[in-house]
């Protein structure tokens, strides 16, 4: 199962058939994938609280680890529930949501280890971020 999923597997398909435990095992598997591909940045790398703003911002959680130059957001909804009775919380439930990036990081590119997606700036919107997935883990170099 694994080896399908890596051979490229479509979150959103992922997410349709949620109950077959494929979704968690791809998540599972990439963020592995990121903390052997950059030892230490979870263990030991420095952690960041990051700001969230807007309508919906009760209901996120977000930090960023940095450690030799790599960055990872880790992006979190919490009490789902009270956010939607009607199905996963993507895309525009977020409103003007937004998470913070601070300025130790403001002019980097982030790339969604879970869909692909190339985000920017010092505001991510999560109606962006979290438009396939409900859940987002992003990575960025200095490099």
């Amino acid at each position: 199962m694994l080896g399908e999923l890596d051979a490229g597997c479509h979150v959103g398909e992922l997410l349709a058939n949620k109950n077959d435990g494929r979704i968690k095992l791809f998540v599972t598997s990439r963020a592995l994938r990121v903390g052997r591909e950059h030892p230490g940045l979870f263990s030991a790398g420095e952690y960041v609280p990051l700001e969230v703003t807007g309508a919906k911002s009760d209901h996120v959680f977000a930090f960023m680890r940095r450690k030799d130059g790599v960055s990872a957001v880790s992006i979190v909804p919490r009490l789902m529930t009270k956010l939607s009775a009607t199905g996963l919380p993507l895309g525009d439930i977020w409103d003007d949501t937004a998470v913070q990036i601070p300025e130790l990081a403001a002019t980097t590119t982030w790339k969604s280890v879970l869909t692909d997606a190339m985000l920017s700036g010092t505001s991510l919107l999560l109606k962006e971020v979290l438009k396939e997935a409900p859940v987002a883990l992003l990575l960025a170099s200095s490099d």
